[in-house]
């Protein structure tokens, strides 16, 4: 389990009315939205809607392997042909093999496996099945090439929830100051909506919010600054780019200065001692980070 001070910020906490104690899955809520996988009669009726899904098992993660992905213009047709190839493979099951397509890739996913709390890790347990068929997908070989040779476990795609006009893609600066991050945990299940309602409260607040779906997690940023919100400076006896007296004034506001995971301060052990991870700057066309060490 992740190493955490915590330190709530109980109002927040409050106002998000989305942390409970025990299980979130298995109900629906003004999202209507099934928490123990899949979707309700939200279902929408684009490339997500023929996602494959199992029965939804309480308590559980629902995860996917991503088999491949691609990029560029013809990224769609080169998608569908891999799944074909995919579907014809030794001990792959057909009906097992889907295609999602994004704003900028497409992936071909395979099977659906619910991952199990770990009370010891805090995070899901990783299933036998899952681990055979990510070895099964991993060292298919056509032409002496191990053509998925980066396959993946990836949490199942669903659809993005939150005010479009709000998506960081929508900022107009160079950098934005990252504050939160939501990802799914035992007994919290529903990242995207906890990002999209913190984003919405900031909003109320005045606050220039954006929230940015990821595969695994989900990014609440403020602020909208320039190339010139990094300057240089010293930190430690070092020379260092610093945050510029604006992104300063801005930290000082809410619980800004520090950067929160799932509404807890986020610490990490040094030595004797814990550091806790401020609030950080990110250019707001930068490809998201890979957190799939931090949250796999």
């Amino acid at each position: 389990m992740m190493n955490s001070v915590k330190i709530l910020c109980i109002g927040a906490v409050t106002a998000l009315g989305l942390f409970i104690p025990g299980c979130s899955e298995g109900w629906a809520d003004q999202w209507n939205m099934d928490w123990g996988g899949g979707w309700g009669k939200g279902n929408p009726q684009g490339d997500l809607a023929n996602v494959y899904h199992a029965p939804s098992k309480r308590g559980c993660d629902e995860w996917t392997i991503l088999a491949r992905e691609c990029f560029g213009s013809g990224r769609r047709s080169e998608a569908n042909k891999i799944a074909t190839a995919l579907k014809k493979t030794p001990g792959v099951k057909p009906e097992r093999v889907y295609v999602v397509h994004n704003k900028k890739d497409s992936r071909v996913y395979y099977g659906s496996y619910w991952r199990t709390p770990n009370e010891q890790t805090g995070r899901f347990n990783i299933t036998d099945d899952m681990r055979q068929d990510l070895a099964l997908i991993k060292d298919f070989t056509t032409s002496g090439e191990r053509f998925f040779f980066d396959a993946r476990i990836s949490p199942t795609p669903t659809p993005d929830v939150g005010n479009e006009a709000w998506e960081l893609s929508r900022n107009r600066g160079y950098y934005s100051l990252r504050v939160a991050l939501f990802y799914n945990e035992p007994g919290f299940l529903n990242r995207k909506e906890a990002a999209a309602k913190y984003c919405e409260e900031l909003r109320e607040k005045g606050h220039e919010a954006y929230y940015r779906h990821t595969e695994i997690v989900s990014e609440v940023f403020v602020g909208s600054f320039g190339k010139d919100a990094l300057v240089k400076g010293r930190r430690l006896g070092v020379v260092a780019h610093l945050p510029s007296k604006e992104v300063q004034e801005l930290m000082k506001k809410e619980h800004f200065k520090v950067e929160l995971r799932n509404m807890q301060v986020y610490s990490t052990p040094m030595g004797q001692r814990r550091t806790v991870q401020l609030a950080r700057l990110f250019k707001v066309d930068e490809d998201p980070s890979d957190f799939g060490d931090d949250f796999e």
